[in-house]
């Protein structure tokens, strides 16, 4: 029955049977499921048409997707990322300081953002932060990032893993936390 989300996700393609829906609708916190559904269909639907012709991202997700998959049952609760920029503070339930958008260990994140936005970016654990563009990927040279023509898609991630790339830093790191940021144009409703 609808209880997991690849079968939720199926009914909000207009798929699922008839005992799916009626064991769907028949339950207290059918909402609820139904709302997760479509934000986890939301997510997919934009990291999609971000990596669409883009092999570069489509690779480093892949290795993202396997850290996260590999650290998050064991990643602290705690706040990993802070990214800081006045549009952010309406998609938060509770505020955090100066309107900024938080990412927890374990977590991935997706946002538009459009040229000349000016990311300011902060980390608690003091852990370098990367980057990954079709430029290449390295280590964040300061607490910011003006987005500037062919920075995006842009990929900010932070690890407690050790190595001389992204690839290698995500390979031996045990906490990872990310932020996918795509052109405005990009966004999905």
């Amino acid at each position: 029955m609808p209880t997991v989300l690849p079968e939720l996700d199926e009914m909000l393609r207009g798929g699922g049977d008839e005992a799916a829906w009626l064991d769907l609708l028949g339950r207290r916190d059918a909402e609820n499921r139904w709302n997760l559904a479509r934000r986890q269909r939301t997510t997919i639907d934009a990291v999609a048409e971000g990596v669409r012709d883009r092999s570069w991202l489509a690779e480093r997700l892949l290795v993202l997707g396997r850290a996260l998959r590999r650290t998050s049952a064991t990643a602290p609760a705690e706040t990993a990322l802070t990214l800081c920029q006045p549009e952010f503070a309406g998609l938060l339930r509770e505020p955090p300081p100066r309107g900024g958008l938080t990412i927890a260990w374990g977590q991935r994140a997706i946002h538009p953002t459009d040229l000349g936005a000016v990311l300011r970016v902060a980390s608690p654990s003091n852990l370098p932060i990367w980057y990954a563009t079709r430029a290449g990927d390295g280590v964040l040279p300061g607490a910011g990032w003006r987005v500037e023509e062919g920075d995006l898609p842009l990929l900010l991630v932070i690890s407690n893993g050790e190595g001389d790339s992204l690839r290698a830093c995500l390979g031996s790191a045990t906490m990872v936390a990310a932020c996918l940021f795509l052109p405005e144009a990009e966004k999905h409703p």
